[in-house]
């Protein structure tokens, strides 16, 4: 607000004192204005996570703008209540945001709130690959499920094995050995990798089936490969 004084020469030091008085009152005004402060429930996230931002005016009937990178640009968002909520976020949904808030007409405004800055990382993919790479297998033979995650560090994680939509082995081992293997082990197994702290998942990895072959079906092939090995002619029967 920019305000333009007339002064007429010859006039008092009354009006003098008062125009102190007032000019001083404007600035007090000014220095005292109304500031935001802003807030966010998280602030380093994953694609996909949500992240609430919180503007917080003493006093109501306030409406909230809610800016990103710079404070001077168009508001992103104009919300009634104090909360702004982003949802999915993408790595693009990163930066920096303020708030500010406005009532009355015209709009009185109060200060900015200072920055709070909003880091989005690509949430890391788990990949999971059988060793040795058999997805039939027969009973009492041995397999190891590997979980390999592309991207993300490896601190304080866990990995969690899943079959048929249920948990089946977790811990901050990436690898689980079925050993040795049953008909019920049999089904597709998904992996994923969880912090322990705080909820922050990777992606779920493709499903891998694995079929596990029964004792009969298993001696079967192995008199087949026997018969085979010592060139015995196989009847059909």
């Amino acid at each position: 607000m920019t305000l333009y004084w007339t002064c007429l020469s010859g006039v008092g030091s009354v009006i003098s004192n008062k125009l102190f008085v007032i000019t001083l009152s404007l600035l007090l005004l000014i220095s005292n204005q109304t500031k935001a402060t802003l807030s966010s429930d998280q602030q380093d996230v994953l694609t996909g996570d949500s992240v609430t931002l919180t503007c917080t005016v003493e006093s109501s009937g306030w409406r909230f703008y809610w800016y990103k990178h710079k404070q001077d640009s168009e508001p992103v968002k104009t919300t009634s209540g104090s909360s702004y909520t982003l949802s999915q976020v993408r790595v693009s949904d990163g930066g920096q945001y303020r708030c500010r808030a406005g009532r009355g007409d015209p709009v009185y405004y109060t200060q900015y709130s200072e920055p709070v800055h909003i880091q989005v990382t690509e949430r890391p993919v788990a990949v999971l690959t059988l060793q040795p790479n058999w997805t039939q297998i027969f009973t009492g033979e041995s397999i190891t499920l590997r979980c390999d995650i592309q991207g993300g560090g490896d601190t304080d994680w866990e990995y969690d094995f899943y079959n048929k939509g249920q948990s089946v082995y977790c811990d901050t081992k990436s690898e689980y050995t079925i050993s040795p293997a049953y008909t019920s082990h049999s089904g597709e197994y998904r992996c994923i990798k969880k912090h322990r702290s705080v909820r922050n998942d990777s992606e779920w990895s493709d499903a891998v089936k694995l079929t596990v072959f029964g004792k009969i079906l298993s001696e079967s092939v192995q008199l087949i490969q026997t018969l085979l090995i010592c060139g015995a002619p196989l009847k059909a029967v």
